[in-house]
């Protein structure tokens, strides 16, 4: 695999006319929601070669968010940092390639009579990439620390210890193997020592096969953990549990690519998901109906679903991608637990997602994008009134960009523009009407952007 290419951004700094996404909310009621957010970030990015060919990337950004839990007004929800990185790559007298990267984030955040922490997160990663022959092999390592305080206004979501340093460090290699002119196989393995569980291996095996010009065929197998953090293992007792295991999944995955014309394919994709030690809370039975327990590993799942894409390149400015993709979850509780409570996770997802996308480039100077998507409703959600299931929605998105010329780029782009508001997510199934009366909703947003590319960086 080739190392990544560095985009030639140097400065850019988006700025929220009226929100977007997530920032502009209000109640399903109607009524407006005390969530009032401002976001300002500010950041530099310089990328630069060297007589010797060396690629250099330095990037710096900080910003500020305030948000109202209160209402509007002051904003008593803060979160402020700043990050920082700088990458080194290298290609070698035969051909191989070198890549260092050192990242750096800070972060503070308080939210009142909920949460308060300040970290600081240190990652040095490095990668080496070969062919010998067949084999074309990426290999590297990385060690990561990040020291946080805790610093929170609830007794119930006291960190202990308060401070704390949590470090891991991984080795990965990746070997692709060309087996002959149409099969090809892939073997990855990453091992990854850290605080919490100790040596993680997740390796994974990938096969792609053309079966003819306008064919392939592929397939993987693949074996990941999410490691636990601070929250699992040191809340305040009894809620963490320091004998909490990685949460594992094995992922099974297969696929069909065909080049219907030389501008249009089609992909199909299916897969098969087992997850294992999954994180729910024990109820105490001496506390019952009340759900207050420690976190354990206590359940397992499966998904499975089917992922269609399309992709049409109708002329050398306008293309167009369509997907549709199906999704299943079944949880599954362990023997004895008492835990009912995590089961309902298998119906807060859509089962239905379809999407089109076009990307025009009428001339030179004006490009125009557009996200069309439809989202299926969430059974085991309400929104509105009691009862009220999530409902589906379609949305749409646009973008026009203007280039005056190539170191300049001004862009407008309107999100949700189908509907004032819709409801992305709600409250649990059972709840009463002011809770699923206060449940938000996303609205209709105008975000804007400036992206200066400095003569030079091309």
């Amino acid at each position: 695999r080739e190392l990544p290419p560095t985009e030639p951004v140097l400065h850019r700094w988006p700025r929220t006319l009226q929100g977007g996404g997530a920032i502009a909310t209000q109640r399903a009621d109607g009524g407006a929601l005390s969530d009032d957010l401002e976001m300002t970030q500010v950041g530099i990015r310089a990328d630069w070669q060297t007589n010797a060919g060396d690629r250099i990337t330095v990037q710096a950004d900080g910003y500020q968010n305030g948000l109202s839990n209160a209402g509007a007004g002051a904003k008593d929800d803060y979160e402020h940092g700043a990050t920082f990185l700088t990458r080194w790559e290298h290609v070698l007298d035969n051909g191989s390639g070198v890549q260092v990267q050192f990242y750096w984030d800070h972060t503070e955040r308080f939210s009142p009579n909920v949460f308060g922490e300040k970290r600081d997160t240190f990652d040095l990663d490095f990668r080496h990439n070969f062919s010998n022959g067949a084999h074309n092999v990426v290999w590297g390592g990385g060690y990561r620390t990040s020291r946080d305080k805790q610093a929170s206004n609830v007794p119930t979501q006291l960190f202990v210890p308060k401070i704390r340093s949590v470090n891991s460090a991984n080795l990965f290699v990746n070997d692709k193997f060309d087996v002959n002119e149409d099969l090809s196989l892939t073997f990855s393995t990453r091992f990854e020592y850290n605080d919490f569980t100790d040596l993680e291996v997740q390796p994974s095996v990938r096969f792609s096969q053309r079966l003819s010009d306008s064919a392939t065929l592929w397939g993987a197998i693949s074996r990941a953990v999410r490691i636990p953090n601070r929250l699992d293992h040191d809340l305040l007792a009894p809620f963490g549990n320091p004998k909490f295991e990685a949460e594992e999944l094995l992922s099974r995955e297969l696929g069909y690519r065909r080049l219907l014309r030389e501008n249009v394919s089609v992909d199909i994709a299916i897969f098969y998901n087992n997850y294992d030690q999954l994180r729910g809370v024990e109820p105490n039975p001496a506390l019952l109906p009340v759900v207050f327990g420690p976190i354990v590993n206590n359940y397992s799942a499966t998904t499975r679903g089917i992922e269609l894409t399309g992709y049409w390149r109708a002329s050398d400015t306008f293309d167009l991608h369509t997907g549709y993709t199906y999704f299943d979850i079944d949880m599954k509780p362990d023997a004895g637990t008492l835990d009912t409570n995590t089961e309902s996770i298998e119906n807060e997802s859509p089962r239905h997602q379809a999407s089109v996308r076009l990307d025009w480039r009428p001339n030179d100077k004006t490009t125009i994008g557009g996200h069309l998507r439809h989202v299926g409703s969430i059974d085991g959600l309400e929104s509105g009134s009691p009862g009220d299931t999530l409902p589906d929605y379609t949305e749409l998105d646009l973008r026009i960009s203007w280039k005056p010329d190539p170191t300049l780029e001004f862009a407008v782009a309107g999100q949700n523009l189908l509907s004032s508001s819709h409801a992305e997510w709600g409250v649990d199934n059972g709840s009463n009407a002011a809770e699923t009366a206060a449940s938000p909703e996303v609205e209709r947003g105008v975000l804007a952007e400036i992206i200066w590319r400095p003569a030079g960086n091309k």
